[in-house]
């Protein structure tokens, strides 16, 4: 039985993918966690391509319908930024 969409289990989601460490090329552990929510969706296909984004596709009567979350941190997000230097936040 595939996970119901609420509002509630979206935010859990995104709270999930905050939490983890996913800075530019060390984005595994982050894709493992939306292929397993799109998989406990009910997605149709999930797929990871060759450069790492992960694409799931629901198809539905005639129409098909395909999403792609991709996202690269540049610096933490668990930071903070002021006069161009970056000072981690408290609690990070």
């Amino acid at each position: 039985m595939a996970k119901e969409p609420s509002f509630e289990n979206a935010l859990a989601f995104a709270q999930d993918l905050i939490r983890i460490p996913s800075l530019s090329g060390e984005e595994g552990e982050v894709v493992a966690r939306i292929r397993k929510e799109m998989d406990a969706l009910g997605y149709d296909e999930v797929t990871i391509d060759e450069v790492g984004n992960v694409i799931g596709v629901v198809s539905g009567g005639v129409r098909r319908h395909q999403f792609c979350l991709t996202a690269t941190w540049t610096w933490s997000p668990r930071a903070t930024r002021a006069s161009g230097s970056t000072h981690r936040s408290p609690g990070a």
